[in-house]
């Protein structure tokens, strides 16, 4: 009963918005048409939605309503009120990032997905910081690289009989070595210099420990 109520009133909603527009392009109603696309784009998500939960449990269906669930929202609050351009993309970004962690969550095995999503949240990040000035410059390559490396660490800690990530470690001990490379550059203090030499010898002592 639930489920074809939740039917009828997509599809009233679906009419709605065409009559709206039909009146719209006679001229006898004004109408945002940035919201309408905006809102066609929701209901179109909130259909690959439930085509999803009810015929055909392919995550690629899935992931495809919450995208458009996620462009029709942003067009839909663009429409309303002024979003930065920047914020958008931001939005876009740790939209994707929070898609592909969903994947990782429901199927483990998927540790592929970690890497997406690291890189997209991390590029979120940078783009916040580099829109509110708070950050920029070579310091942004240190945030990225950084984070390179802890996405690596993360897949080396997840490790286990099904996912063999043992090689993992090694990108992560570059990343993490080459990051301060760019600190040290970047940011000139003594700290910065310290920092270097500091991640050179802890990751030596860790090849080395590990080794033994």
């Amino acid at each position: 009963m639930r489920s074809k109520r939740l039917q009828l009133i997509l599809w009233i909603v679906i009419i709605l918005i065409g009559i709206l527009l039909l009146l719209h392009n006679l001229q006898l109603f004004y109408l945002n048409e940035q919201l309408l696309w905006g809102s066609a784009i929701i209901v179109l998500g909130g259909i690959f939605i439930r085509i999803y939960k009810k015929r055909f449990p392919k995550r690629n269906i899935l992931i495809l309503g919450i995208i458009f669930l996620i462009i029709g929202l942003i067009t839909t609050l663009d429409s309303v009120i002024i979003i930065p351009e920047d914020l958008i993309v931001t939005i876009f970004l740790w939209s994707g990032s929070a898609i592909f962690i969903s994947i990782y969550i429901h199927r483990n095995e998927s540790w592929w997905t970690i890497i997406p999503a690291g890189v997209l949240m991390i590029l979120g990040i940078i783009v916040t910081l580099d829109a509110f000035h708070l950050l920029g410059g070579d310091i942004l390559w240190f945030i990225f690289l950084l984070g390179m490396s802890l996405i690596f660490w993360f897949l080396f800690l997840i490790k286990d009989d099904k996912n063999k990530l043992d090689l993992a470690q090694y990108p992560a001990l570059f990343f993490t070595i080459f990051s301060f490379y760019i600190l040290s550059f970047s940011w000139k203090s003594l700290l910065a210099d310290i920092l270097l030499p500091i991640s050179i010898i802890t990751c030596g002592f860790y090849l080395m420990m590990k080794n033994i």
